[in-house]
């Protein structure tokens, strides 16, 4: 009977993982398709008269003729005797890093006149959970995952430009500070980053260590003249400290403060040449969008030193955030065979060969790590996720477990955890793991939790639950999953009632991964003279997007509440297809073109 069982209950797996493959392929052939044409309705004639637009966004951005692009063209063109060409770079699910991250190549490639963002929906998704493993950098990228809205994020740097610890048996109480600050600035918490390295500043006032690592974490805060202030003063403690100055490089060429950044550089050129120097400079180029200039730094280490395995180590992590996994598996497959004993690089090589699907090696490597050392809890994460892919359910939840003993404030693996008891159908022991991780104070942990209550009909604890939330930071979120929640079950004005709640306060939320974006494109245009139209989504209160920069940067801002307006006599159906957004969702042509409407005069008057 239990082999039957399980016979029946592998039969279902293959079906719905087939089913996942059929949908998985259809979404991706039909986004290479919409690429391309993208691509070709991008093509400009060879004439120096046209004015190009050029359109950054995500999924509102991204689409067919019905798109606002590409009926602000056909307007601008209507309206002017001049030639407007608007060309659309967009993608479901698209983040502002990526959009930060391409700005120079987009530029490079269609020099524009005029660039318009929309952009920050997919970011809050970018941390949610899983930011140290490849495998859900893989699992995220999946299309179908992307529009279900998982709960799963990308693969982000897994080493901060400058904050990387060694991973040494005996480490001092500054390495260990910094390695605990380090762990946050990987899971883009940099205000945790921020808070233990003041704390361990109180103790080591002069550590020039801790110093350059709160100066790359108010960097990524976006707040740059913090980070000069306390890059100065470690340089100051430790003249000779190199990783200061290469962050004050950076910080100043950020700022486009371009003879500081000389005067700095200058000083860095002093130090002798050596391998860690270029990998430290490759790092820091990374960490800013510059990956080709990385790159050369990294084999210019390599050059000076054919065995230093840190380079290889540097060039894998760098492939495999522009999702190249082969190169990517090659450089750490390296750099293990030139340290074997690197704990860190195995787990590398591991999640890179779960993302290409091959689990054998994936498992070898983890079981590697667990030969140097057999107390390493990491580990157990990435063997729970291949159990929890494989449905060894209770293998995953043994596996969480062991991680969960060494790293009790590991988001993704209380999310993991919960998801297996799901598959289990054992939705109390979900709600019990979900508890278990309202300590983190994590709005994808309230808003599941409140969730899995529903599934069990238990709502008014699931209102208790996102009623008793205190973070104002990320309060709008959980109240707009609660909105989605109810959605999902037909409960239309329940749902209104959340996405009401969360309108209310979005307009006073900044997020500070979403500034440091906005802040690098709007630095990568101030330098060309290309004047910047930030464009808010719809319904939105525009303070929000006028929060993400300084008084006086010269940006023109385009704001879309009219469509609050517009919903009172008009029916939403008429304006959006979806609540993907929870108070806005995709537009319809008509929405479309309100949005269209609304910048169309404000490109005319640039160029009148």
């Amino acid at each position: 009977m239990t082999f039957r069982m399980n016979k029946k209950l592998l039969i279902i797996l293959f079906r719905i993982f087939l089913v996942i493959i059929v949908l998985e392929l259809g979404l991706r052939l039909s986004g290479f398709l919409h690429l391309q044409w993208q691509e070709h309705q991008n093509k400009i004639p060879a004439d120096d008269g046209i004015i190009k637009v050029l359109a950054l966004g995500d999924s509102m951005t991204y689409g067919g003729e019905d798109s606002w692009p590409r009926q602000l063209e056909e307007i601008l063109n209507e309206r002017s005797d001049l030639t407007f060409k608007v060309i659309s770079r967009s993608e479901g699910g698209e983040t502002s890093t990526e959009v930060a991250e391409k700005i120079g190549e987009y530029l490079d490639t269609y020099q524009p006149h005029i660039v318009i963002t929309m952009i920050g929906t997919a970011d809050e998704g970018e941390k949610e959970a899983f930011h140290t493993s490849l495998f859900s950098s893989f699992f995220r990228s999946l299309r179908i995952i992307k529009l279900a809205k998982h709960a799963i994020s990308s693969l982000k740097n897994p080493v901060g430009v400058i904050l990387v610890a060694a991973q040494e048996e005996n480490m001092t109480a500054i390495d260990r500070v910094y390695l605990q600050a380090a762990k946050q600035y990987e899971d883009t918490r940099y205000d945790a980053a921020v808070r233990l390295l003041q704390e361990g500043l109180k103790e080591y006032p002069e550590s020039a260590k801790l110093l350059t690592g709160l100066g790359r974490a108010y960097f990524a805060r976006g707040e740059y003249r913090e980070a000069i202030a306390v890059l100065q003063k470690a340089i100051d403690a430790d003249p000779t400290y190199r990783e200061a100055y290469t962050g004050l490089y950076i910080t100043y060429n950020a700022i486009n403060e371009k003879e500081k950044a000389i005067q700095v550089n200058e000083k860095l050129l002093q130090f002798s040449p050596t391998p860690e120097f270029f990998v430290i400079q490759g790092r820091a180029l990374r960490d800013i969008g510059r990956n080709d200039e990385a790159k050369k730094m990294f084999f210019k280490a390599i050059e000076i030193d054919p065995g230093y395995s840190e380079a290889y180590v540097s060039l894998g992590i760098l492939e495999s955030k522009e999702r190249n996994l082969n190169l990517s598996q090659q450089y750490f497959e390296k750099a293990v065979r030139l340290k074997p004993s690197d704990v860190q690089t195995w787990l590398r090589l591991g999640q890179t060969y779960y993302a290409l699907g091959r689990l054998k090696e994936a498992r070898g490597a983890y079981e590697k790590i667990l030969e140097i050392n057999p107390s390493e809890p990491r580990v157990y994460f990435e063997l729970g996720s291949i159990n929890l892919d494989e449905g060894r359910f209770d293998e995953a939840i043994y596996d969480f477990e062991r991680h969960l003993t060494g790293n009790p404030d590991h988001l993704d693996t209380y999310l993991y955890l919960a998801q297996a008891y799901g598959y289990k159908i054992d939705l109390n022991a979900a709600i019990a793991t979900y508890k278990r991780g309202m300590h983190l104070h994590h709005p994808l942990i309230e808003s599941k939790l409140a969730h899995t209550y529903i599934e069990l009909g238990r709502s008014q604890e699931a209102e208790d639950v996102l009623s008793s939330i205190t973070d104002q930071k990320h309060l709008w979120i959980v109240y707009t999953e609660m909105g989605k929640i109810y959605d999902e079950n037909n409960k239309t004005k329940q749902a209104e009632v959340w996405y009401a709640k969360a309108d209310e306060l979005i307009g006073s939320h900044v997020d500070s991964l979403t500034r440091k974006n906005y802040q690098l494109i709007y630095q990568a245009l101030h330098e060309r003279n290309i004047p910047l139209i930030a464009m808010q989504y719809p319904t939105i209160p525009l303070a929000q997007l006028q929060a993400m920069f300084d008084d006086g940067q010269e940006v023109i801002f385009v704001g879309n509440e009219e469509f609050n307006e517009a919903l009172k006599t008009t029916p939403r159906e008429d304006l959006f297809t979806d609540h993907q957004f929870g108070s806005f969702g995709h537009c319809t042509r008509k929405g479309y073109r309100m949005i269209a409407e609304k910048v169309a005069p404000v490109i005319l008057s640039l160029v009148s």
